[in-house]
This record gives structure tokens, sequence and C-alpha cells, in this order.
């Protein structure tokens, strides 16, 4: 039994010694070097993204009359979205041409087209983006005075989000379109 014992408190006295070192023990990694500079952070930069969808002419006066009464312009028309060193555009075809085909309306009806949108991405500052419409209204072989490649041009107002625009071209309200668009403009974050 004494040699249990003994065998017992040798035990004992090298689990003592192995608990007292392993306290002692530093991590073998060490301690983060102080010297190591942190990574950079990541440089960020703000950029404008910007979509137009022209959408619609509206008829706001048709510009002809027969016996006073208004009757149906027959017009042509030229859109456009232009900036950043990009035009963009479609029109009617053969527009400003009396061989040109010409849509007939009354005012209180709309020129429709097919749908259309002009995006620009990445720009570092709000650009100057303009929608741009003209418009001509034949009487006959002869352009009508008041609606003779007519041209109206807006710039697109910055403004996060989605709104809608318009841009005026006539002299009167009985000889006069307007172009409705909507405009969309996003701010992002990405790396500099």
């Amino acid at each position: 039994m004494s040699r249990f014992l003994l065998s017992a408190s040798r035990l004992l006295a090298l689990l003592l010694c192995a608990v007292l070192l392993s306290a002692c023990v530093q991590d073998l990694t060490g301690p983060d070097d102080p010297d190591d500079p942190p990574p950079p952070p990541v440089r960020m930069r703000t950029v404008y993204d910007l979509k137009v969808s022209p959408r619609y002419i509206d008829v706001v006066g048709s510009c002809d009359k027969v016996f006073g009464s208004p009757t149906a312009g027959e017009f042509q028309y030229r859109v456009e979205v232009n900036g950043e060193g990009r035009t963009n555009g479609f029109e009617s075809q053969n527009y400003n041409s009396r061989l040109g085909v010409v849509t007939g309306r009354v005012a209180g009806q709309q020129i429709t087209f097919a749908p259309r949108t002009y995006t620009w991405s990445s720009m570092s500052s709000p650009g100057r983006i303009e929608a741009v419409v003209f418009g001509t209204e034949w009487d006959g072989a002869i352009r009508d005075g008041d609606m003779s490649n007519r041209r109206g041009a807006r710039t697109v107002p910055f403004a996060l989000g989605r709104r809608p625009g318009t841009v005026t071209i006539g002299a009167t309200s009985e000889c006069r379109l307007v172009l409705a668009y909507e405009a969309e403009w996003v701010q992002r974050e990405v790396p500099a």
C-alpha cells in the first residue's frame, strides 16, 4: 500500500508540475506585432447613374382650324436625350420632310412611340443631360408657321429617385406639343 501511496504522490506531483508549466507557456503565435500597420481603408467615391425614358407627346393644340373649329394637325416629331458627349434620339419617318410620315392628332390626344430608355452610368457628378423635342405641323405641302421644326429643350433636373418631366414647344396653346419623359437618378458608392 505504501507503494501505491508513493506512486499516487508522484503522479500528483507530476500533475501539479504540468499545471504550473502550462500556465507559464505563452501563445506560440505571439502577440500581434504593433509595428504591422493595419490594412489601408478602402477609399470610396460617389458616382451617379441616370435613366431617361421618353413616354409620349401630348397634343395641347393641333395648330389647325377649319371655320374656327380645331381639327387634327399633321405632326412630325423628333425626340433626343443628349449629354456627356452622347446624342440619342428617334423621330417620325423622314422627319421635317413633306414626304415624311405624319401623325394626325387633335388637342387632348397623344402621339405615342415604342418605349426607349437612355442610360448614363458612373458619372463623377450629376451630368448635364437634356431632353429635347422638335415638332413640325404640315398644312398641305407647307409647314405651319407656328410649328416649323420648332425646338424645345430642358435640362433633366438632378433629384435622386424617379420623377416625371416635360418639355414644351409652341408659342400658343392653339399650337403646342409637350414631350413627357421619366428620369431616374441613382447615387452609388464605388471603390476609388
